[in-house]
Order: C-alpha cells, then sequence, then structure tokens
C-alpha cells in the first residue's frame, strides 16, 4: 500500500515506516519539486507584464540612492520590500529579468518552507502534497514570478509558521519572539497581513506551557519589530505613509453599491478560482469543530492557520483596487491546510486508489486556476514573452536619448529598463495620476495632477514621452489640453503593439529632432516645397494573428512647408494596382507638415496589412499629396525625371 502520514505519526516514523516507500517518496520529492519549478519558469517567461513590476523595482533603485520612500516619492505599500530588492539589485543588477528571478527565488523559499511546515505537521507525504498542489495552482503562481509583495510576503509568513510550529526552538521565548519578528516582516512588506496576526499570535500563547509569558513575549515582540520596521519612516513622513499605506487603497470615487458590486465580484471569482482548496479546507473544519474535544496533533496549528487564511480572504474584499488574485498570497497556507487535512485520509486507501484521487484533485484545482489565467488575460494565447516588446521600445529611445535623460511616461519598467529618469511624482506609473488633486495635494503625497503633467509637457528638459492607449483614455478634466500640448511639443515617432497589462499601444513622442537619423534603409529623395526624404525602415510584423509591413518613413523640412500635405504609402500589384496601403497627415495627424521646423527630422510610420495578399512580388511606394486637389507632390529622382511617388523596394510575398 501507499502510505501517508497519519496525524499520529511523527514524520521520521512515517518515512521509516516502510523502507521500500523511500525510493518512492524521493521520486515524489523530485516530480512535486519539477511540478513547482516547471508552472514557475513557464510563467516567468510568459506571464504578460504588469505596471506594479516598473514601480516596485523602481523604488528598490531609489531607497539605495538615498531617497526615502514616502517622504521623496509615493510608495503605496509598506516599506519593506524595496530594501530587501534593492540589496539584492545591488548584487544582480535592476531590471524586469532581475527582479522576476528575485521573485521566483523567493517563491521557491517560501513555497519549500511551508511543505516543510506540511512535513511538520503530517509527515513527508503532505509535504510532497503542499507542493503538488502549488505547481497546479498556476492562477496563484502567476502572481508569484513578477515583483510585487506575494512572494517576499509569502516567504515571511512561512518562516514566522516554520519556527512557531513543534518541533522547534527549545526556548519557548525564543520560539515566540522569533516568530512574531517574522510574522512583522510580513506585515511591512504587505499591510493586509495584519489581520492574520491574532489567530497566529493566539496560536503561540495557546500552544505555550507559560501562556502569560508567552503573551508578553509577543506583545513586547511585536512593538519592537513595528518600532523598528515601522518607525523611522512615521516620524520622517507620518501623514505621507498613512495616506500612502491606508487611504489609497480605501479612498476612491467609487460609491458604496459599486463597490458592493465589485467585492461580490471578486467573492464569485474567488470561490471559483480557489474551489477545491476552500472546499477541502471547509470540510476539514467542520470535521474539525464536531470532535473539538479530541483534536487530533496537528489540530491546533490548523486551526491557526486557517483563521489566517480565512481572515486574509476577507480583507481583500475591502480594497477599492480588489481582486481574487489578491488571494494569491495566502495560497501557500491553503495548500498546506488541504494537505494536512488529505494525509490522513489518503493514508487509509490503496496506492492506486490515492494516486487516483490526487491526480484528479490537481486537475480540477489546475483547470479552475487555468479560468482565472485566461479571465486574466495573464497569459496569451498561443504563449508569446511579452518582454520583447519591451526590448524594442528599450532600442528605440536609447537610439534617440541618453542613460539619465528624463522619460515623461506612466510606465516605469521603460524607465528602468533604458536606463532614464523620470519626472518627481511619476515613479508609481498610472497609479501616480490624480487628476482632480490640488497642486498642494500632488506636491504632498508625491503625485501628478493635471496642472503638472501640463507643465512636464512643456518641460525643455523632457527628452522623450511615452504614453499607452491605456493612459491616453485615462486622462480627465484636462484632456483636450494635455492632448494638445503634447502634440505641440512631441512627434508621434514610433508604436508599439501589445505591451504591459492590457495589450495596448505604446506611442512614444520625440521632441522635434534635427540631427540626421540613421534610418535601416538610407534613401534621399528631394521633394518640392522643401522637403526631403531621408530614408525607411521596414520589418513584418504579426500583431493579434494578423500580418503587416510595418514601414517608418524619414522626413526633412529644409525649410517650412508652405501647406499641410497627406502622406501615402502603397503596396502595388504586378499591374500597378494598389492592394494594400494607409494615407494620412504624418504622425497619424498629429504633426501636419505645414507645422514642421527648418531642419526638422520627422519619423513616420505606416501599418499596411498584407495577411490577405496571395504570393507575388509588389512595389512598395510613398509621397505626398495636396489632400484638397489630390495632386501628388512631385519627386526629383537620380536621373533628374520628376516623378510622383518614391519606390520604396520592391517586396515579395
Amino acid at each position: 500500500m501507499f502510505k501517508f502520514a497519519t496525524p499520529l505519526m511523527t514524520p521520521e516514523r512515517a518515512f521509516a515506516a516502510r523502507p521500500s516507500t523511500h525510493l518512492v517518496l524521493a521520486a515524489a520529492w523530485i516530480g512535486s519539486v519539477f511540478v513547482c519549478a516547471t508552472t514557475l519558469i513557464f510563467l516567468f517567461f510568459f506571464r504578460q507584464l504588469n505596471l506594479d513590476e516598473g514601480w516596485y523595482l523602481w523604488a528598490s533603485r531609489s531607497v539605495y540612492a538615498g531617497k526615502l520612500l514616502y517622504r521623496d516619492f509615493a510608495y503605496t505599500q509598506t516599506p519593506l520590500l524595496p530594501y530587501v530588492y534593492g540589496l539584492i539589485q545591488t548584487i544582480t543588477g535592476v531590471g524586469l529579468v532581475e527582479g522576476r528571478l528575485t521573485t521566483m527565488v523567493l517563491a521557491l523559499l517560501a513555497w519549500g518552507i511551508v511543505s516543510g511546515c506540511a512535513r511538520k505537521l503530517a509527515g513527508p507525504w503532505a509535504a510532497v502534497l503542499t507542493l503538488l498542489l502549488l505547481g497546479s495552482s498556476v492562477y496563484a503562481a502567476a502572481h508569484f514570478v513578477y515583483t510585487a509583495t506575494y512572494a517576499l510576503t509569502a516567504l515571511w509568513l512561512a518562516l514566522a509558521l516554520y519556527v512557531a510550529l513543534p518541533p522547534t526552538v527549545s526556548a519557548e521565548t525564543v520560539r515566540n519572539a522569533a516568530a512574531i519578528l517574522f510574522f512583522c516582516c510580513a506585515i511591512a512588506t504587505r499591510l493586509s497581513v495584519a489581520v492574520a496576526l491574532i489567530p497566529f499570535a493566539l496560536y503561540l500563547i495557546l500552544s505555550s506551557r507559560d501562556r502569560l509569558r508567552a503573551a508578553v513575549t509577543v506583545g513586547i515582540s511585536g512593538v519592537i519589530g513595528a518600532a523598528i520596521l515601522f518607525g523611522p519612516f512615521w516620524i520622517a513622513a507620518g501623514e505621507q505613509m498613512r495616506y500612502s499605506i491606508l487611504e489609497f487603497h480605501t479612498a476612491g470615487a467609487l460609491g458604496y453599491t459599486t463597490h458592493l458590486f465589485t467585492m461580490l465580484l471578486v467573492l464569485r471569482h474567488t470561490l471559483i478560482d480557489f474551489a477545491l482548496p476552500l472546499g477541502i479546507t471547509a470540510l476539514a473544519l467542520i470535521w474539525l469543530i464536531r470532535r473539538r474535544r479530541s483534536l487530533p496533533t496537528w489540530g491546533l496549528p490548523w486551526l491557526a492557520v486557517s483563521g489566517m487564511v480565512l481572515s486574509l480572504f476577507a480583507v481583500h474584499l475591502l480594497p477599492r483596487t480588489t481582486g481574487s488574485y489578491y488571494n494569491s498570497l495566502q495560497t501557500p497556507l491553503l495548500a498546506l491546510l488541504v494537505a494536512v487535512s488529505a494525509a490522513p485520509i489518503l493514508a487509509r486507501l490503496t496506492r492506486g486508489w490515492a494516486i487516483a484521487i490526487v491526480l484528479a484533485a490537481l486537475t480540477v484545482n489546475g483547470g479552475l486556476q487555468i479560468g482565472g489565467i485566461l479571465r486574466e488575460d495573464l497569459v496569451s494565447v498561443p504563449p508569446q514573452n511579452r518582454m520583447d516588446e519591451v526590448r524594442e521600445a528599450v532600442t528605440f529611445l536609447r537610439s534617440y536619448v541618453e542613460a539619465g535623460d528624463l522619460l515623461l511616461s506612466f510606465n516605469t519598467h521603460l524607465a528602468l529598463e533604458a536606463d532614464l529618469d523620470l519626472p518627481a511624482g511619476m515613479e508609481m506609473s498610472i497609479f501616480s495620476y490624480h487628476p482632480t488633486w490640488t497642486d498642494e495635494a500632488a506636491r504632498r503625497y508625491g503625485g501628478i495632477n493635471n496642472n503638472r503633467l501640463l507643465a512636464l509637457l512643456d518641460d525643455p528638459r523632457v527628452a522623450v514621452a511615452a504614453m499607452t492607449t491605456f493612459d491616453l483614455n485615462m486622462l480627465y478634466g484636462a484632456r483636450a489640453e494635455i492632448l494638445d500640448a503634447l502634440h505641440r511639443n512631441f512627434r508621434w515617432a514610433i508604436t508599439i503593439p501589445n505591451i504591459g497589462p492590457h495589450l495596448q499601444e505604446l506611442r512614444i513622442y520625440l521632441p522635434p529632432q534635427f540631427e540626421p537619423p540613421a534610418p535601416s534603409v538610407p534613401l534621399r529623395v528631394p521633394l518640392e516645397d522643401g522637403i526631403l526624404f531621408l530614408g525607411y525602415d521596414l520589418t513584418e510584423r504579426i500583431v493579434n494573428e494578423e500580418h503587416y509591413l510595418h514601414l517608418g518613413l524619414y522626413w526633412q523640412a529644409m525649410q517650412t512647408p508652405a501647406q499641410s500635405y497627406t502622406v501615402f504609402s502603397q503596396l502595388l500589384d504586378q499591374n500597378g494596382q494598389r492592394v494594400a496601403g494607409w494615407d494620412n497627415p504624418p504622425c497619424r495627424a498629429t504633426c501636419p507638415t505645414s507645422g514642421w521646423l527648418p531642419g526638422e527630422v520627422i519619423r513616420d510610420e505606416y501599418w499596411l496589412p498584407i495577411s490577405a495578399l496571395p504570393a507575388g512580388e509588389y512595389q512598395l511606394i510613398a509621397g505626398m499629396y495636396d489632400p484638397a486637389s489630390g495632386d501628388r507632390l512631385p519627386v526629383q529622382l537620380e536621373d533628374g525625371g520628376i516623378h510622383h511617388q518614391i519606390l520604396l523596394t520592391r517586396w515579395r510575398r
């Protein structure tokens, strides 16, 4: 028979009960670790980017550059994460990949320690079950691979629990103090964990021989931990800290009805996404309550952990930005509860039945969790590494700006990857934007209001701007004025599709450029009215399963043109018929030729759909025309002749 450890057996006796299970158990350990590692590695590469990644890493870099959280820049979590990640960054370097690697290592440590807790309570097979359940919880795991508070908070909780569970250090005072200090570190990483301190502290007290001493130790340790971890920031920036870690998550324009609807929707998603572990935990809780006078050895710690988990599920319904994914935080503890509950039942079954039930449970759990992945679009179908779009944007930025230049953007990860600086107040991505704030509130709490945004758009120190369509859609109150200032001071140079968590367009805007660019294909062709064509970039792109030619045209104004022209870019078949094309004023109609400055260089892009084109050879042409008359602007080629279009290349499909 395939025996699991019963709750009345120590882990060592359970493991030694049948020597023949040594190899089976070793194989199970290896398999469970492989499942966990495979899940995390897959999500490491293919999970969508999250806005949090950029500003958590930015904060981590900033604190080691001498800035103080809350006082010098906004940070809407408790203060510990930037100091942990920043310390690691001094070794690994700063970047999205480095941040994800750090997070994945922290997650594996947290999961491993939680499985160690399961082993303490119910033997080695419970530890294996814990890891298998975590490896199949792909929706929760998706929040343990990007830089956020989940992995680090889970690690502190795991350490606190491991220290608290028997067998542990012989001195109860040391045990209780160490466990509470680890728990304080968890709270100092994510404030919501504070609600779980009550059942955890009660467990420490009730499981101690001298309960009065334990209560005093718990209280003093909590005060000392809070003073060390929170005190310096409260002294330096108490008001800003209070807003950042409390009011930011609860204040907002949502009415009570809307907030209640959001809470009910999140509750529904939570009950679906975590249905299997919640169901098993609920059944085990009912069973333990019914036999409360004769609890098994794992009963009291199990009840403490269940209290921690349920309190976190409840508190995660409250924030205005809540989602089912908040509950990824307690998934390791939930997996522990399920494994410890299931171990004594599986111990009574034959090997075949035990394996069949475990596989069925993992399949159900994985299927429900994949549903959460698809609902939230955390992984594209088919999977695609979304770092590629970031690298493309960074490559373009670096071709125009230098390290340390000022980037006007709510996309903190771009500044981080391109080694650019951000204006004060924009460190927290779109969460920095508070259009209705007064100037005083924006200054005090480290945010950006419309007045500040308009001032930045007119600031000559800004070397480049980058906005997603999501960012632009969030503009409120002074939208027309902001867009007018953006298009007046900057030229829309390139669009990067499917970037960020919302898979939106990223639009990169350059201030007027006067240095000759380096197009992929130089081609110097004069047009009338003082316009010079300098060359083009051309790539084939697939966007949302549609094929395009991505064309970038480079123009230079030898003088300010007398009128506004429309640019045409066309594909012609062998009969000279237009089969694809895109006509519009330059920069998507945001930088008309009549506004070009003498000597200015413009990069102007076009997307030509080619999915439906049959195989063959095509001519790619471009030029300009007067939109009123339709007359094309004459072009003078090297042969001295006057033409009305520029032949860019012959392209074969």
